[in-house]
């Protein structure tokens, strides 16, 4: 045993210094893992390695003058305790600073409560067949808006099961699909998608107009592109044209909606990613504010509705830039607990999802007639 624990302290110590180079969670994991993993559970090492992240920033707080192997070691011992409870306290300074008057101790300690969602893919399948073929596999679906599903119980991993393989179940946030909603996509609109690989909001456009919507679907990275186009084939999503550029230079002239998932901090993916706020830092989010400003400039000349989406618990992401285009905002009505921050003009009239009330990722939405 202690053999294994020091192989996953020092896989989580290499793994934590390349996040903090700039690397994704799971990317650092693997890159790792690969080199100390030998004889090591996988799938088991990299969950405990998300639990233990939970609990860094905490340790480091509590034992200021602990090294790095140190800070994991304590960090994992709180994890094998278990009853882990969420404290302002294991996110950094700055972060606390800023999101606990936003959404109180209750909303910040319950960041990581997050269901597990998925979509059923009526382009690819008969919805109640799919459901029922789950069901026999022991994994009972909630409806909550069809056609997402609250995986309400499940003794098979929905990865694991020919119904993913083939495309006829697709698993993400329910706050992707509440995007695509505020757009309201009809068939037979242009509509351009800023931001759109890997493909999961390209597809809810197409399913919700059975593939009849004119998308183009740009993204800077060539790696993802590569990727949603062979989801979107994969999902039997047709009529989309994928192109490789960014937000604030568009190759394409006319359109009659635009969805913009504009790149940002990420910080509403924390139950996903524990590591998100051991990344990000003040000059970075800085920088994707400006990008975020630059591609909203570029939609306002366009003159067509548009939507701006961003995963961020950040005002600076969301509301601050709703309130530059007061006079052009078009309210998205879906009741109180969709409201954004009550310190800001605009709150009535957009929409956040937040982890502790709708049990997904916190997703900033907000709509305007440009």
């Amino acid at each position: 045993m202690a053999i294994i624990w020091n192989r996953q302290l020092s896989i989580f110590v290499e793994a934590f210094k390349l996040i903090e180079s700039g690397s994704s969670t799971e990317n650092a994991f693997d890159t790792a893992f690969r080199r100390m993993g030998n004889k090591i559970d996988r799938k088991r090492a990299y969950k405990l390695f998300l639990l233990t992240l939970n609990q860094i920033n905490y340790v480091m707080e509590m034992y200021p003058c602990r090294d790095l192997y140190e800070v994991f070691s304590l960090a994992m011992t709180l994890v094998k305790q278990g009853n882990f409870k969420l404290t302002p306290y294991h996110f950094p300074t700055w972060i606390r600073e800023r999101l606990v008057p936003l959404l109180g101790e209750t909303g910040i300690i319950e960041l990581h409560k997050k269901s597990e969602w998925i979509r059923v893919n009526t382009l690819k399948g008969d919805a109640t067949e799919t459901i029922n073929s789950l069901k026999r596999k022991g994994i009972i679906l909630e409806e909550k808006e069809f056609p997402m599903y609250k995986v309400a119980s499940s003794t098979f991993p929905i990865s694991k099961t020919q119904e993913f393989r083939d495309g006829l179940v697709i698993p993400h946030d329910m706050s992707s699909y509440l995007v695509v909603k505020a757009l309201n996509p009809k068939p037979y609109e242009r509509i351009l998608e800023v931001g759109g690989a890997p493909g999961i909001k390209t597809s809810i456009i197409q399913q919700l107009t059975k593939n009849k919507s004119e998308v183009t679907s740009i993204d800077v990275s060539t790696r993802r592109v590569a990727t949603q186009k062979e989801l979107l084939k994969k999902w039997s999503v047709s009529n989309v044209e994928l192109i490789i550029a960014d937000g604030e230079n568009i190759p394409v002239r006319k359109a009659d909606k635009i969805l913009i998932d504009a790149p940002c901090s990420n910080s509403g993916t924390f139950a996903s990613d524990p590591a998100v706020f051991l990344r990000l830092n003040r000059t970075e989010l800085k920088n994707l504010i400006k990008i975020q400003d630059k591609i909203l400039d570029k939609a306002l000349s366009y003159g067509v509705p548009t939507v701006f989406s961003t995963c961020s618990l950040f005002p600076e992401e969301g509301e601050k830039h709703a309130e530059k285009y007061l006079n052009l905002i078009s309210k998205i009505d879906w009741g109180e607990s969709f409201y954004g921050y009550k310190k800001s003009k605009v709150y009535m009239h957009v929409v956040r999802t937040y982890p502790h009330i709708h049990e997904s990722d916190g997703f900033f939405i907000s709509r305007f007639n440009f």
